[in-house]
């Protein structure tokens, strides 16, 4: 009997130090991981992010003067893009809530290397409507462009 109950004895303690270097083993292997997962973000963290680079297509812009070609960057891009929407919404339907958005606001071009102002006035857009088209070829490359911002 007394030979039974140190054979369970070890049994259970041999079971416990598996269980414990398992632990420790999967401790060891996460931790690695971790560390290497941190020196991965810290390089990354340490080059500067680049900055976004134009397609290097000219986007139409609408100024008091008519319609010319902007080469705006990141979000400026895609606010462009939004205004254009608006720009249809008002000629198909005639609401401004579209261009209201855009009251106030304006771009960074950087060929000229200033800010140009978005048109919401709409007689201001009907005045140019005759300049904007939206087909196809609506963004062009440096050597198509007509008319560049002043």
């Amino acid at each position: 009997m007394r030979g039974s109950v140190t054979k369970a004895r070890n049994a259970v303690a041999k079971a416990a130090s598996e269980r414990v270097a398992a632990k420790s083993a999967a401790k060891r292997k996460r931790s690695e991981a971790t560390k290497k997962a941190w020196a991965t973000r810290r390089a990354r963290k340490s080059v500067p992010a680049p900055i976004p680079a134009s397609s290097g297509l000219f986007m139409p812009f609408l100024t008091k003067g008519g319609v010319v070609y902007v080469n705006p960057v990141g979000t400026d891009r895609k606010l462009v893009g939004g205004y254009w929407h608006a720009v249809r919404v008002y000629l198909d339907s005639g609401t401004t809530n579209d261009l209201d958005r855009f009251d106030g606001r304006a771009i960074f071009d950087t060929e000229t290397q200033r800010r140009l102002p978005f048109i919401t006035d709409p007689d201001s857009i009907l005045e140019h409507v005759d300049e904007i088209d939206f087909g196809a070829s609506f963004y062009k490359r440096r050597d198509e462009v007509v008319r560049f911002a002043a």
